[in-house]
């Protein structure tokens, strides 16, 4: 919206500004394709894009409840063993996600 309304005062004149404002929209079906062609070379199939949706679900979610309630302050009315249980679950879903099937893969910094 912003760079919509600066092409007005940047244009030369009305006719300038006009054909920028028509002419801005060009090219976002190369944005899209270079999304789609982003998330092919992911390797990602249909149960991991779906499980990535589903996480980005939860933390939208939860970020959205932030805004209404004090999250943390509930997390610390619960009790110890509810915490722990928590950190421990987290801890293990982190192990497993982060699990290749028995596929070896480098270090991320040693391909650099």
């Amino acid at each position: 919206m912003v760079s919509f309304a600066w092409s007005f005062f940047r244009a030369n004149n009305t006719a300038d500004a006009l054909y920028i404002a028509s002419h801005m929209h060009r090219g976002l079906g190369h944005i899209a394709g270079s999304y789609i062609m982003m998330l092919n070379n992911m390797h990602l199939d249909g149960l991991k894009l779906t499980y990535l949706i589903v996480l980005i679900v939860i933390l939208m979610a939860v970020d959205f409840a932030g805004l209404k309630r004090d999250i943390y302050g509930l997390f610390g009315k619960l009790p110890m063993w509810g915490r722990w249980l928590i950190y421990t679950g987290l801890t293990v879903f982190v192990i497993v996600i982060t699990l290749n099937g028995g596929v070896h893969q480098e270090f991320i910094y040693f391909q650099f």
